[in-house]
């Protein structure tokens, strides 16, 4: 599994550094093992963002991770016309350039002499199938290059990319056992200068890390991940490690009251075998202690979201919890307790993948 973070040149670097330090510290607990950053923004000098990836660099190699940097256009010839830049930027021994825009064949072999690489990364939003098929081709004519493709994010609101165009693009470099990353992006500390985050997926510009990490993984089905903007919460970095390592996934509640906490309040593993209306709490079943003592209350009709725990009516059931997925009627066997926070209960249809979720008060 590949896992990156983003750090982006700044001007005033010195106020920057020991951030970047504490950063980067926090994503090597994680278990994360490359640094994305860049030397193409065009609100910098190149001069000033190489001497921004110097320092990211030397904080990279202190926590022995790699260094990925994107760059293209106007940059990139720059870059290859100065040999004294060239010779500035071998300092940060590079790990993977990802090539953006305005490259040709004799500027990727020019880079991979000089930097001493160990791979490129292709765009994975930008190019056909023919495209990719002659990129590879040519990469892989290459002494000792690991590939590697990468989407783009999208600052713009409605310019992410859509399911179906980026499955498209990922069976491209697939059938080459090509890895792709997508990009995460973050609701609390977007990025200027729009600050609307930077998704890949245009679904995933306001989802949460949980959520998000959860799709990548099963319906993108990739085994790469960069945070896209800067200075992500520890908080962050575990609703991702979470995700990736199976353990219980919060989900908050709003409950009518307090009668029903420990059957509500605990963590549910639901049944594999639910149905597409109701998920059913193995966990509660357990419960059977509440079968004499769940009275009638509340038996309204269950809109999705709901929050319903058999009563005594059900006989043998009473006690057992359920998370409506689909509005239903009312039953009298049936007390609606609260719902499921409307931003977290997607992350339920998840349960058929190991997962059990830790009930939370919001």
């Amino acid at each position: 599994m590949n896992k990156c973070i983003s750090i982006f040149p700044e001007t005033n670097i010195d106020d920057f550094k020991i951030k970047w330090q504490q950063y980067i510290e926090l994503a090597n607990k994680y278990g994360f093992t490359e640094v994305f950053s860049t030397i193409h923004l065009p609100e910098l000098s190149l001069e000033k963002q190489i001497e921004s990836l110097l320092v990211i660099s030397k904080l990279t190699k202190q926590y022995q991770m790699d260094l990925i940097v994107d760059i293209g256009g106007f940059y990139l010839k720059k870059l290859l016309d100065s040999q004294e830049l060239l010779e500035q930027i071998k300092n940060a021994e590079i790990a993977f350039v990802r090539l953006d825009y305005g490259y040709n064949q004799s500027d990727v072999v020019k880079l991979h002499k000089e930097l001493d690489l160990k791979g490129f990364m292709i765009n994975a939003s930008m190019y056909s199938e023919k495209e990719v098929d002659e990129k590879v081709e040519f990469f892989k004519s290459l002494d000792n290059v690991e590939i590697k493709a990468c989407h783009n994010f999208y600052p713009r609101e409605e310019s992410g990319l859509d399911k179906k165009f980026a499955l498209k693009q990922d069976a491209m470099f697939r059938k080459h056992n090509i890895p792709v990353y997508y990009f995460i992006p973050s609701l609390k500390k977007p990025r200027g200068p729009v600050f609307k985050g930077l998704p890949t997926i245009e679904k995933h510009r306001y989802s949460d890390v949980t959520l998000t990490t959860l799709e990548l993984l099963y319906i993108y089905k990739t085994d790469s991940f960069m945070f896209s903007d800067q200075f992500y919460s520890e908080d962050n970095f575990k609703q991702f490690d979470d995700v990736i390592n199976h353990r219980p996934l919060e989900i908050k509640v709003d409950l009518l009251s307090d009668k029903y906490d420990d059957i509500v309040l605990k963590i549910h593993e639901f049944r594999y075998d639910s149905n597409k209306e109701f998920l059913r709490s193995q966990s509660s079943r357990q419960m059977s202690q509440y079968a004499s003592v769940v009275k009638i209350d509340n038996n309204v009709k269950r809109l999705k979201g709901s929050i319903t725990i058999d009563n005594k009516l059900y006989g043998r059931y009473s006690g057992e919890l359920q998370v409506v997925l689909k509005n239903s009627k009312k039953d009298k066997r049936v007390n609606v307790v609260g719902k499921v926070d409307k931003k977290d209960l997607e992350k339920l249809l998840y349960y058929n993948y190991g997962y059990t979720y830790k009930f939370v008060k919001k």
